[in-house]
Formats: structure tokens, sequence, C-alpha cells
């Protein structure tokens, strides 16, 4: 996505930039990573379903601190730290998981460690923060993929059977409970169909739910560059948030993919295009948020707006995302424009 707001050509940034972290800040990163490395820990080996749900959840929040952190260590050049931390924040991983899950923490690890370093390397020589923001993007993606890729057929079979034990269940109450044997069909059949699109699309929700917490990361950590006075590109406002034009060739190959291709292709086209229009949205919602500020909406009906653009769901949201998709080339907020002459 376009999401740089240019304050002056690309440069390398001051050390005096770089070097402003309060003293405590990197011990609290250090803390954050040994303590998210014993969450993890003992969300892979759960006592019981709530517990693991608790702890996983408890790990997934520390896990957004830890992505800033390894960025703001890598930020101001704090290498030895940033790498002895990591190292033993590993060894604790795996003093809980041992053999068993080394190829989750491996690429777990790195998921966070290279992402993260990339990120404030690239922000500390003064890169434009939206190509930082999409190479550390496809980083994380990338390791999420290694990550889950062994996992997704039996996920997928293991949720298959659960949503058909789910069905099967419903159905039979329904028949106990005096409905005919056609209402009971007809009332689960878009059920069905919607448990099965699920099912097809857990390989781009797992990577979404990795991408989710490295993009929170990078906003805390834009923020605090802005603060700074960073001299180079920060994230623009969110109403000129904006995909760019060169994603348009892939999602039209994967959409074509998705018409001609065979079974396995078209499953990997299903969850391209789910990744993708989750950006398309954003970015479509960005637009839908500059028009409504343009035209001076009250905010009474913005939130009236934003109401029924939840409750409409999916419609809504396919119409965000074609909204930003369309814009990515109409351009209607001339993003582009301001970009090059803000260089």
């Amino acid at each position: 996505m376009n999401l740089t707001d240019s304050k002056t050509p690309e440069e390398a940034v001051p050390k005096a930039v770089a070097g402003r972290q309060p003293r405590w800040e990197p011990y609290l990163i250090v803390a954050a990573m040994f303590t998210y490395s014993i969450l993890a820990g003992l969300a892979s080996n759960p006592e019981s379903l709530g517990a693991s749900i608790v702890v996983s959840t408890l790990a997934y929040i520390v896990a957004i601190y830890v992505y800033y952190g390894v960025a703001r260590l890598a930020f101001v050049n704090r290498n030895y730290l940033l790498w002895s931390s990591g190292v033993l924040a590993f060894l604790i991983s795996y003093s809980f998981t041992g053999l068993a899950d080394l190829w989750s923490l491996i690429t777990g690890w790195s998921m966070i460690l290279v992402a993260g370093t990339v990120l404030g390397r690239f922000s500390q020589s003064g890169f434009d923060q939206s190509r930082v923001f999409l190479f550390s993007l496809l980083l994380v993606a990338a390791f999420a993929i290694a990550q889950y890729f062994p996992m997704w057929q039996q996920m997928m079979s293991v949720m298959q059977g659960m949503f058909e034990k789910m069905v099967d269940d419903a159905r039979q109450n329904l028949v106990t409970l005096g409905y005919g044997a056609d209402a009971v069909r007809h009332g689960l059949d878009s059920t069905e169909k919607t448990l099965k699109a699920l099912v097809r699309l857990i390989p781009s929700l797992t990577v979404l739910g990795a991408v989710f917490p490295f993009t929170i990361a990078y906003l805390i950590f834009n923020w605090r560059l802005d603060r700074n006075s960073y001299p180079g590109k920060t994230v623009a406002p969110f109403i000129r948030w904006k995909m760019p034009f060169a994603v348009t060739p892939v999602l039209i190959i994967t959409i074509l993919i998705r018409l001609v291709g065979s079974n396995p292709l078209k499953l990997v086209a299903d969850n391209i295009l789910v990744f993708l229009s989750l950006f398309y949205s954003i970015t479509g919602l960005a637009l839908i948020e500059f028009y409504l500020r343009k035209f001076k909406f009250s905010a009474f009906l913005k939130v009236t707006f934003y109401i029924i653009f939840l409750m409409s769901q999916f419609i809504g949201l396919f119409a965000a995302a074609f909204l930003g998709f369309v814009d990515s080339f109409v351009d209607w907020r001339k993003v582009q424009q301001l970009s090059l002459e803000e260089k």
C-alpha cells in the first residue's frame, strides 16, 4: 500500500535522530522477548483448552511489542543486544517444545527477528516507508507460509470434520424439533457452503494472522519515528492510503487462474484473492473516509454510515475492496501526484 508521507528526499537518517531512545526501553524489549518465549512455549503445551486460548491471546499481544522492539533495537544499532537476546529467547522456547516443534520454532522466531531487523535497518537508512513496509510484510508472509505449509492439510481435514459433524448435529436437532426435510436442507445449505469456504481459506487466514501483529507493530514503530522528527518518509494520514498499481497484474493473473485453473490452483488463487482483498478493502475505506471528510459529513452521519457498512458484512467488504481496486489506477484523490510534488 502507498502509506508514505514525504517530508524530504530519501537520505540517511542522522545519528542524532536514530539514537533517541529512553535508557529503559532496550531492557523492556528484551524482557518482552523472553516473556513471549515463555508464553509461546506454554501455548504449545496447554493444560486445557481454556488455558491455551488465554496464553495464546497474551502471546499474540506481546508479539506486537516484540516486533516493534526488534525493529527499534535494529534502528538504534543495538545489534549485539538484539541478536544475543534473540538467541536466548529462541533457546527458552526450545526448552518448552524440544525437537517436536523445531520447524515452527525456527520459522516463528525468524519471522520476528528478520522482518523486525529489516524494518529497523531499512528505516535507519532512510528508505521510502512504503517499500520498507511492503518488503518486511512479504518476509513475514514468506516465513508464515513456511511455518504453516506442513500443517495446512491436517488443519483443513480437522476443520472439515468438525464442520461436517456440526452440520449433521444441527440437521438431526432440527428434524427432532419437527422441521421437514426440505426446510432443514434449505436452512442449512448456506451455512454448509460458508463453512466449506472457510476451510478452503485456512491458508490465507493463518498468514493474515501472522501479518496482523506485524502491521500493528509497524504503525507503532512509524509513529515513534514521526515523534522523533524523522527526516525520511513516514506513514501518510489514513485518508491517503492507496494500493500501488503494480499489484493489479498479480490480481488479474490470480483471477484468471481462479477461472480456468485446476482445483489445486483454484485453492491457491482463492487464498491469494482473500489476502489481497483485505488490503484493497482497507484502502477502499480510506477513500470513503476521504470523501466523508471532503463533503463534511457530521459525526452522527459518519457513525451511521459505518454501522450500516458493518451490518452489510460481505457486501460492504466487497464494495470497499472494489473501490480500493479501482482507485489503485484511477487515483481519485491524486495521491500519486501529491507524492511526486512532495519529492
